[in-house]
């Protein structure tokens, strides 16, 4: 990825890296407790440490997990009830989260 954004800025283009979370992840507490055992957890979400290596190059993230986390913590749908795809809320997010980023060039 450090190869991509050294020659995007060398044609003075700025790569964007979106860290998109799987449903599991953002509906962890949904999850009954027969999928996440003792013997067999589900794994914690490899895009924090991602995320962290990512911006130690310097390179731009948005990293979805936060936010989407946040809003099922409230209940909300981000995906199809029986499909891993995002529904339109789940669209909408990923879009505001990019456009908030992108529209102020809060890029490092």
């Amino acid at each position: 990825v450090k190869y991509w954004d050294d020659e995007c800025r060398r044609r003075n283009i700025r790569l964007v890296i979106l860290l998109i979370p799987d449903k599991e992840q953002v509906y962890l507490e949904h999850i009954p407790s027969r999928f996440n055992t003792k013997d067999k957890p589900i794994q914690p979400s490899c895009l924090i440490p991602l995320e962290q290596e990512l911006a130690a190059y310097g390179i731009p993230v948005i990293n979805l997990l936060g936010p989407y986390r946040e809003e099922a913590v409230r209940d909300e749908l981000l995906y199809w009830a029986d499909d891993t795809h995002w529904n339109t809320a789940g669209i909408r997010l990923a879009a505001q989260r990019t456009w908030d980023v992108l529209k102020n060039r809060n890029l490092p």
